[in-house]
């Protein structure tokens, strides 16, 4: 109870300063003043830290990703009106948060707010020229890899985030390594189009396998259509004279035949290239892999 009220509480305040928050997002000027936006900052991470709890079974992902817009916002219009050891207070209560949701038991509402933990981030490297990101950058790194995994295009949006952060943040080091010049390269190459070019194929492969079944139910019904005619008119006349009716069949069903052939060379040409894109999706989904570890060696 005592948590629901504080986050009707909070949810309350957040109304009374949304315009304000709004205005700074379109960049129309700094309309908080440094307290204002400290009561702010204090009640959104409060916010944070008690929805995102490993006992919490109903994350408020909506509002959650909206805090973190907001906290984005507040930081990156009033960055010059803060020492950057408060800053450096932000990331760390933003790291220990996120810090739970890496293990088997987290809440997926880590990943999936991902994005928008990584724009925070974004946000204070730019402010804050001392602060220690390694932390925060190791943990972009595994949900970034746990967005690909799960087939989530917001992976794209945490990349984004790592790759915008100055040198000054102190990531110069990971984006030297080996292992992210080559996550670098597949992403300049257009790897981000992957997953809807598989949504494309595997449509085009649904719509062949019915197209396929229901000819080849057509087939079938004309094929024992054609035996029973053949049938009948061997026992009628005696003799397998074959009627004009039953050749008009017969023609057709090679036609049938024939277009079922075209259709099944056209789903093993979608069905190859599927197969690659799959294949090309593992091989990404090893090189994140490697880099995490290569990061996480580097912070051992």
């Amino acid at each position: 109870m005592l948590q629901r009220d504080h986050t009707t509480r909070h949810l309350n305040l957040r109304k009374q300063h949304r315009t304000d928050l709004l205005g700074l997002a379109a960049g129309e000027g700094a309309f908080l003043s440094p307290q204002q936006s400290q009561q702010i900052l204090e009640g959104h991470l409060q916010y944070l830290e008690e929805e995102l709890t490993l006992h919490n079974a109903a994350v408020d992902l909506g509002q959650v990703q909206e805090t973190l817009l907001e906290v984005s916002a507040i930081i990156r219009h009033q960055r010059s009106e803060r020492p950057e050891a408060e800053y450096g207070t932000i990331l760390g209560r933003l790291t220990r948060l996120y810090a739970r949701g890496i293990g088997g038991e987290a809440s997926d509402a880590f990943a999936r707010s991902a994005a928008d933990y990584a724009d925070v981030i974004e946000a204070i490297s730019w402010t804050c020229s001392s602060c220690e990101y390694s932390q925060a950058i190791g943990q972009l790194l595994h949900f970034m890899g746990q967005l690909f995994d799960s087939r989530k295009e917001s992976w794209m949006t945490v990349y984004e985030h790592i790759l915008s952060m100055p040198d000054s943040a102190a990531i110069q080091p990971l984006l030297e390594r080996e292992c992210f010049s080559e996550v670098k390269q597949w992403v300049d190459e257009g790897v981000g189009n992957l997953f809807k070019i598989r949504g494309d194929l595997a449509a085009r492969l649904q719509k062949l396998e019915q197209e396929l079944a229901l000819l080849e139910q057509d087939m079938q019904e004309l094929e024992e259509q054609i035996a029973a005619e053949l049938e009948a008119e061997k026992t009628a006349a005696g003799a397998p004279v074959i009627q004009l009716d039953t050749r008009k069949r017969q023609k057709e069903l090679l036609g049938w035949q024939g277009k079922w052939r075209r259709l099944v060379t056209a789903w093993e040409d979608e069905r190859y290239v599927l197969d690659l894109i799959e294949s090309n999706i593992l091989e990404f989904d090893t090189k994140l892999k490697q880099l995490r570890r290569a990061y996480s060696l580097r912070l051992v």
